[in-house]
């Protein structure tokens, strides 16, 4: 990609509000597109002073991957756990990610764009949910004014493709939440949140019933005869089973919880069911 952007000042560009005229452009986009950590990132040297009427924008170099790339590599990870109702784990994310760019080849794509890493896809598929949740919690004078922003602005061919990439990315992103709440899964704070969960209760907070335990005084005595003793705490321990099988399935999730809300995943490399 070029080092440097040249933006005209042309009069229909007013009409378009920031998000819709930048996303005109998706590979460069900043959030539209997928780049690296803040460290990994080189600044432009400055380049030559543009013509006369046109301003130079310097931006950061970012490893931007095609859009083409992303939305077949999102429809393979999407068909797959639609097909096998579970989330593919590293290995099988790594063989999609690799027929996703042999098919992009196939279809003309550029022989040297970068192909995703297992880590890099699993931050776009958090970004792409990111953005659709974003867009979604606008408010309702917001979205009622880029509606009409809209209908000034004549619908071009770039701006239909636009919206038609959008929602095949939020058909794709839905199924592979859809599928991780199937699977038990913990869905990330952010879909709670599109599915109108209250925004208000605590960010650690997780539902545990109470699981009833009988006292010592319901126990049984236990006699003198040191068999009859171990029989009898044999049936206790069979009794309660179920109970101690709860209590630890309980306390895996609330760990889970904990574990996910530490801030420690993007300092060590995520695994399939955190996306």
């Amino acid at each position: 990609m070029g080092e440097e952007e040249v933006e005209l000042d042309l009069p229909w560009k007013a009409a378009l509000d920031d998000e819709t005229f930048a996303d005109l452009g998706y590979a460069t986009h900043a959030t539209s597109s997928m780049s690296l950590e803040p460290s990994q990132r080189q600044e432009h040297p400055p380049s030559q002073p543009p013509s006369t009427g046109a301003t130079t924008t310097q931006r950061f170099k970012r490893k931007n991957f095609s859009k083409q790339l992303q939305l077949l590599s999102l429809q393979r990870y999407a068909q797959y756990a639609k097909d096998f109702g579970r989330i593919p784990d590293k290995q099988e994310t790594q063989q999609l990610l690799q027929q996703s760019h042999l098919q992009f080849l196939k279809e003309g794509g550029e022989p040297d764009e970068p192909k995703p890493t297992y880590a890099e896809f699993l931050k776009l598929i958090r970004n792409r949910r990111s953005e659709i949740n974003a867009r979604a919690q606008r408010p309702p004078k917001q979205i009622k004014d880029d509606q009409e922003a809209s209908k000034k602005a004549a619908l071009t061919p770039a701006k239909r493709k636009l919206e038609e990439d959008r929602a095949k990315i939020r058909e794709f992103i839905e199924i592979i939440d859809r599928t991780r709440e199937q699977t038990g899964l913990i869905p990330d704070p952010q879909h709670q949140n599109r599915r109108v969960r209250p925004l208000h209760s605590a960010q650690y907070q997780t539902t545990v019933d109470m699981v009833m335990v009988p006292g010592m005084e319901g126990l049984p005595s236990l006699t003198p005869d040191p068999m009859e003793q171990m029989e009898a705490i044999l049936q206790i321990h069979q009794e309660t089973r179920e109970v101690q099988r709860e209590i630890a399935a309980r306390l895996r999730t609330i760990s889970r919880v904990i574990r996910q809300h530490e801030g420690h995943g993007d300092m060590e490399e995520p695994s399939s069911a955190s996306v």
